[in-house]
């Protein structure tokens, strides 16, 4: 009974993040920003000298990671990751 009870909850939990990723992928998709006229015909800006977003050392993997997840994946699309 514990090993059954056990592989239902994992299950149900499994479940419930899937839903809820389901749910924030449909969420995040319907509100996009608006961009204004303003923003739009604004000159891009000069990129920085200097990286506003120093990478602490030993970071270097989980930072390259989570960059190519975000530069990868758009708004309308789910993926999932287990650590």
């Amino acid at each position: 009974m514990g090993q059954f009870y056990m592989s239902n909850h994992r299950s149900v939990k499994l479940l419930v993040c899937l839903i809820s990723a389901l749910a924030l992928s449909v969420c995040l998709s319907k509100t996009c920003p608006a961009q204004t006229q303003a923003q739009a015909q604004a000159p891009a800006q000069a990129p920085a000298q200097e990286d506003p977003f120093p990478v602490l050392p030993g970071l270097e993997n989980a930072v390259e990671f989570w960059r190519l997840v975000f530069t990868r994946y758009g708004t309308g699309e789910v993926i999932f990751h287990d650590l």
